[in-house]
């Protein structure tokens, strides 16, 4: 008489005529669940939440470079650097208003 396959548990603790990494076909995947918990974030939220990490590696490089490489701060260089801020303002300023003016 031929012994029936009893029928496949999902458990580790028993002994089962199965590998431990076996798996019903028809089970395969079925209980997945995709992106649950997926939140989406726009480019404005992610442009507003990376300004302050951006800010803080900007002031610690400025004062490595200043402090410790001994770089002499000059009108021109504090001039130059004051532009690049108001553009990066007016960068992100502009985007926010063509954002929200739409």
């Amino acid at each position: 008489m031929k012994k029936k396959k009893e029928k496949f548990q999902k458990v580790l603790y028993r002994p089962q005529p199965y590998p431990d990494n076996h798996t019903e076909e028809k089970l395969f995947l079925k209980s997945l669940k995709r992106n649950k918990n997926l939140k989406t974030y726009s480019f404005l939220e992610c442009m507003n939440q990376g300004q302050l990490p951006l800010q803080q590696l900007s002031c610690t490089v400025s004062f490595f470079l200043f402090h410790f490489m001994d770089i002499k701060v000059t009108n021109s260089m504090i001039y130059m650097m004051a532009l690049v801020t108001m553009m990066g303002y007016l960068a992100i300023a502009g985007f926010q208003f063509t954002k929200f003016g739409q």
